[in-house]
């Protein structure tokens, strides 16, 4: 964990459940989302998308941390909000579908506890 604080820290911002709690977290704090992409300009236009006005003009804080939520450096959050899942499963994929679902859910309990986060 680093130094940074935040008030929400999400995961899953681009999902179906995600989206629509970034567009609602937003108006209550300042929020970093985890985001796994090739670039942090990528990240941002993704999440400038979903937003649409509220992003522009930063009237509200949106941060993008790029990484893995399982290895990232994640800043303290007052609340981490896990909204990260893998639904699409193929035989083959058991261990995406185990490191997205469980492990990363593990990591951020670990990092609430931690933090005294709520979770």
């Amino acid at each position: 964990m680093n130094s940074n604080s935040c008030d929400y820290l999400l995961t899953g911002a681009t999902g179906q459940v995600g989206r629509y709690l970034l567009r609602e977290l937003v108006h209550l704090g300042n929020v970093t989302v985890v985001m796994r992409r090739p670039s942090i300009d990528l990240a941002n236009a993704e999440i400038s998308d979903l937003l649409g006005n509220l992003y522009y003009g930063a009237v509200y804080g949106v941060k993008v941390v790029l990484g893995d939520a399982r290895e990232c450096d994640l800043p303290i959050a007052k609340h981490i909000v896990n909204a990260a899942g893998y639904t699409h499963l193929a035989s083959v994929e058991y261990d995406r579908y185990w490191n997205d679902n469980v492990m990363t859910a593990v990591r951020l309990a670990h990092v609430a506890r931690q933090t005294r986060a709520t979770l």
